[in-house]
């Protein structure tokens, strides 16, 4: 089996946009049947020139069974060693986004031996916001600035058989990237989704500290970017 692939959406995370970069690596299952009732491969690595084309070596090649159809569910990034199906999820270090960009696909259903290559559609699982600043009065300089998202949602878990996500827990402050420009400074995040009302966002320049509170109703939805 080998695969193309898409990744829907303008929450990119990459340098090269909402395409793959060399070496990426996505997780496959082969399945039958309702969610993960029957693998037949399970976890297989399968790894990218860049192209978008999926292909595998070794072990974890997976081949089509003589007789039946088949689904696939695919995501990134890859982990080596998952339990039971479920990939965790840890958004406390921005500073290498495309490693928490949570990626999955579940589209590729009814493929059999003689279907030719499998084509899978990945989705921005996550939500990212992205803050664009500019010095104010009494503000000189951004050097140094830190965004601190307070006490938010910093670990979740996603069940692969069917994409969705567990309560969200382990509160945590998370610093965002911050990266500076010629005509300003971004601020990225990426986010379990969920409810952030009235949570607190804090900036720290020059000595000083600002805080912005999220609207009350705020909450961000999966594969959505926020500018």
């Amino acid at each position: 089996v080998q695969f193309t692939s898409t990744i829907a959406g303008n929450s990119t995370t990459r340098v090269s946009g909402n395409s793959w970069d060399k070496d990426d690596a996505i997780g496959v299952f082969m399945k039958q049947g309702t969610g993960f009732s029957n693998v037949i491969a399970g976890n297989k690595k399968y790894v990218t020139s860049g192209n978008g084309n999926f292909s595998a070596t070794g072990s974890d090649i997976i081949n089509y069974p003589n007789e039946g159809a088949v689904d696939f569910i695919a995501y990134y990034p890859y982990v080596e060693q998952l339990s039971n199906g479920i990939a965790e999820v840890n958004i406390s270090n921005q500073s290498n986004q495309s490693a928490i960009d949570l990626l999955y696909s579940n589209n590729a259903t009814g493929y059999n031996k003689d279907s030719g290559i499998a084509k899978l559609d990945f989705k921005h699982m996550l939500s990212k916001v992205e803050l664009n600043i500019t010095a104010g009065p009494g503000v000189s300089s951004l050097a140094g600035l830190t965004v601190a998202y307070q006490d938010i949602f910093s670990q979740t878990t996603l069940d692969l058989s069917n994409g969705s996500f567990s309560p969200s827990n382990s509160p945590a402050n998370i610093l965002a990237k911050v990266s500076t420009g010629a005509t300003g400074t971004l601020v990225e995040a990426i986010l379990i989704p969920g409810a952030y009302g009235s949570k607190n966002v804090v900036f720290t320049v020059g000595g000083n500290t600002f805080t912005w509170k999220l609207p009350a109703n705020m909450t961000l939805e999966s594969g959505m970017k926020y500018s």
